[in-house]
């Protein structure tokens, strides 16, 4: 029976619930002519592999992490917003709060809309 605290597992298992065995075809890693890596844990610049195998995340989620994981400073202000709410789905101050910031330091941003799509 294979290790089930590998990526190998992890994927074989990932295949039976997921197209292609992961959430999107960048991470398939076939395409390099390999398996995907599957990642327990992140902090800064460096991920760690379910096998405990450090490496530095050049990607960085793609730029939201362009802080580094796990940043002090952006946790403690995450843990203020979700002590009041963890998503709302609906009108409130913090959005509006952002737009006039980001309009403070933008100008030529006359108009602002958050959204979330894929």
């Amino acid at each position: 029976m294979a290790d089930p605290t590998t990526s190998l597992f992890l994927y074989d298992r990932s295949l039976k619930v997921a197209p292609g065995g992961v959430h999107s075809p960048v991470r398939a890693g076939t395409s390099v002519g390999g398996e995907p890596i599957f990642f327990r844990f992140a902090e800064g610049a460096y991920l760690e592999s379910v096998e405990g195998k450090r490496y530095v995340d050049f990607c960085q989620s793609f730029g939201p992490n362009i802080l580094g994981h796990r940043d002090p400073d952006v946790t403690s202000e995450v843990d203020k917003i979700i002590s009041r709410a963890w998503s709302l789905g609906t009108c409130e101050p913090y959005s509006l709060e952002l737009a006039e910031w980001i309009q403070a330091k933008v100008p030529w941003a006359e108009k602002l809309r958050f959204v979330c799509s894929g």
